[in-house]
């Protein structure tokens, strides 16, 4: 009886070691497939790692090459505005033109237009001395009129004591008036024809600087014109008819390319974790 008692403490407590043996088992079991899930998971999560790494770094390189090649987004607005505001200006090259032009036919015709005048001016002078000449001769005989009333013929001048012979007719006022008039009228034709050669010359002695100023506004917004559509070129890499729509473009293209960078440090910096 004692030996059966001890033989069934011995199959229960093999047994018992058994069961934990296998329960051991089981948990080994779990173990290694929880070590091979993990391991799996890493991996997976150096993949993805690794994807979402190549795919910053290209985003990120594409982005830097465009802006090596174009510039930044705010430099290419800068070349926009310098384009659009040398176009405005663009649009005065025609009027420009045509004021040289102009100003450059008046500097010839002046030239004409200064000798008439310079021979006005001598014409006025030549007509105002005749008309001078002959308004004194008449004050002349005026003033020996003055003395007609003493004189008698037959008697001796009360002047010249010579014997007067014939006494000289009244003078013609109207004459003696319409010769005063022409010395008025000779004088101010004669003003007015130098002041017409006094405003031909200030005229001719402006025009220079005036065609001056005029030639360096036309070469100034030609050169602005030039600049910025060479920085549209170096910019864009050929040259473009239209250039503002081809850097509206590049524009939005670098801003996408900065998007994707963003986005993918959005999705690598999970994968860090």
């Amino acid at each position: 009886l004692p030996q059966a008692r001890q033989q069934r403490k011995l199959a229960n407590r093999l047994i018992g070691e058994r069961e934990r043996l296998e329960t051991k088992t089981v948990d080994l079991e779990n173990a290694v497939n929880a070590v091979k899930k993990a391991r799996e998971a890493l991996e997976a999560a150096g993949v993805r790692l690794r994807q979402a790494e190549g795919l910053r770094d290209k985003a990120k390189s594409a982005f830097e090459q465009a802006r090596a090649k174009h510039g930044s987004a705010d430099a290419i607005q800068q070349a926009i505005e310098d384009i659009e505001s040398a176009s405005k200006e663009a649009a005065a090259v025609p009027v420009i033109s045509e004021q040289i032009r102009q100003f450059e036919f008046r500097e010839q015709t002046l030239i004409t237009e200064i000798e008439a005048a310079g021979r006005s001016v001598e014409q006025a002078e030549t007509h105002l001395k005749e008309s001078e000449t002959v308004y004194e001769q008449m004050h002349a005989r005026d003033r020996g009129a003055a003395l007609r009333h003493q004189l008698k013929a037959g008697e001796a001048c009360p002047v010249c004591e010579q014997t007067v012979k014939r006494v000289p007719a009244a003078p013609d006022a109207r004459e003696f008036a319409k010769a005063s008039d022409r010395v008025r009228k000779a004088k101010a034709a004669l003003q007015k024809a130098e002041r017409g050669n006094i405003e031909l010359r200030g005229e001719a002695q402006g025009l220079p600087g005036k065609l001056e100023l005029s030639r360096q506004q036309l070469e100034m917004r030609k050169s602005r014109v030039e600049q910025a559509a060479s920085r549209a070129h170096a910019i864009l890499g050929v040259p473009v008819d239209e250039p503002v729509p081809a850097l509206r473009a590049l524009i939005n293209q670098l801003k996408a390319a900065e998007f994707d960078v963003q986005q993918a440090q959005i999705r690598y910096e999970p994968a860090l974790k």
